[in-house]
């Protein structure tokens, strides 16, 4: 018996319907109808949940459903990755605040230019293999991130201007100038890659 055909079996020996199970573990009645059907699956803690509920074991939920088992071992996959992400992001972060603050010149320049580009491609790998994994594009979170991103880059292109008008054209200034040229540029390819993807 598949996954789903076995929480909808333990639902309706029960007596039960999917509003009144979707209330009891803080979800959706679609979501546990997307269950049944086995259109999705649950996460870790929501299976936890499901398991309590109904009190059966986990062993139980998932015999015979491989498909259930790849799920939660790729889960655990993207477990894993998200501190690794996170961390080569700090690293951008700070590597971005070196090169906008500090002068650098010469041979130096070109090694820590091209360590942040090998930091930036490493992030991108580990973004595009865990929506592979997931099966959700994180491109499709953009219209909450937007107006984030463009209202940071007005206030780093405002700075630019201040600067320009303060000190003429000082390294600084110019560091800031390339800086809000490479965001600009990444937001409108994150609003093109994400326009293009609804309407794939």
């Amino acid at each position: 018996m598949k996954f789903g055909e076995r929480l909808q079996h333990e639902r309706q020996t029960r007596d039960l319907t999917q509003k009144s199970v979707a209330k009891a573990i803080n979800v959706s009645r679609q979501t546990i109808s997307s269950w049944e059907t086995g259109n999705s699956y649950p996460d870790i803690d929501s299976l936890i949940q499901l398991s309590d509920y109904y009190a059966i074991s986990l062993d139980i939920l998932l015999k015979e459903d491989n498909g259930m088992k790849d799920y939660l071992k790729k889960q655990d996959v993207l477990t894993q990755l998200v501190p690794l992400l996170q961390a080569t992001t700090v690293i951008d972060i700070l590597f971005l605040i070196f090169v906008i603050f500090t002068p650098i010149h010469g041979m130096v320049s070109i090694i820590v230019y091209a360590m942040g580009i090998v930091n930036v491609v490493v992030i991108s790998k580990i973004k595009t293999f865990i929506e592979q994994v997931s099966k959700h594009p994180r491109i499709l979170a953009w219209p909450h991130r937007r107006w984030w991103a463009i209202l940071i880059n007005v206030v780093i292109t405002l700075g630019c201007t201040i600067s320009f008008y303060l000190t003429n054209l000082s390294e600084l200034t110019w560091n800031l100038f390339l800086t809000t040229i490479c965001f600009w540029v990444i937001i409108i390819f994150a609003e093109f890659t994400y326009r293009r993807t609804l309407n794939q």
